[in-house]
């Protein structure tokens, strides 16, 4: 368990997601160095409730680009990915992938599912995304037997559109999601059952 002053963070230098086990506690990294070739970005944490998992968005450089002048290089690749904390779920796993962007990740309170945003080029959040939900559930790391959290079932969306902003997902505690759309013209909040039911959700 974790004392009430633990926090992570993304080292600017490094840009690895390093947890802070309290006050005089020394920094312990939590996300793995970037495979051969290539540089990683971390942003948007987010915790489960009991502090077992961080979430990140990871943003996946070619290493090659860095001092390539030339517009033929990748786009860079963003993915949600939980980091274990504890020593029995050490290591990291990826939740969600597919979309050119991805934000404020938040995971539910017994960490069974995962929102987020989300919004692909060459829309801005602000003009079209979605939130979507990602069903998760505990798997095991076979090398190391340590528990790792994974995507159970396909994201499904819960806000977005033609012409539609959403953002700030947050998990209520009888597990209902709250954020805000533009879907009326302004930003106003919203609230869903947090279950794919097919039931729109509503405007608070």
């Amino acid at each position: 368990q974790h004392g009430p002053d633990a926090f992570a963070y993304v080292d600017l230098a490094d840009q690895r997601v390093w947890l802070q086990h309290g006050r005089g506690g020394i920094p312990v990294a939590i996300s793995s160095q970037p495979g051969g070739g290539e540089r990683w970005a971390h942003g948007g944490l987010g915790a489960s409730s009991d502090g077992a998992w961080v979430v990140a968005v990871r943003e996946v450089h070619d290493d090659h680009d860095q001092d390539n002048d030339h517009h033929d290089h990748r786009l860079p690749r963003r993915c949600i990915v939980a980091l274990g904390t504890r020593p029995e779920n050490f290591g990291e796993s990826i939740l969600a992938e597919g979309h050119d962007f991805y934000g404020a990740p938040r995971l539910d309170a017994g960490a069974q599912r995962l929102a987020t945003v989300v919004w692909d080029h060459p829309d801005m959040p602000w003009d079209r995304s979605t939130v979507t939900v990602t069903p998760l559930e505990l798997g095991v790391d076979p090398p190391t037997g340590a528990s790792r959290l994974v995507a159970s079932g396909e994201p499904w969306a819960v806000e977005g559109g033609d012409d539609v902003s959403v953002g700030q997902p947050v998990w209520q505690r009888d597990g209902s999601l709250r954020f805000v759309s533009d879907r009326h013209g302004w930003w106003q909040p919203y609230t869903h059952s947090g279950a794919s039911d097919g039931k729109p959700p509503a405007a608070l």
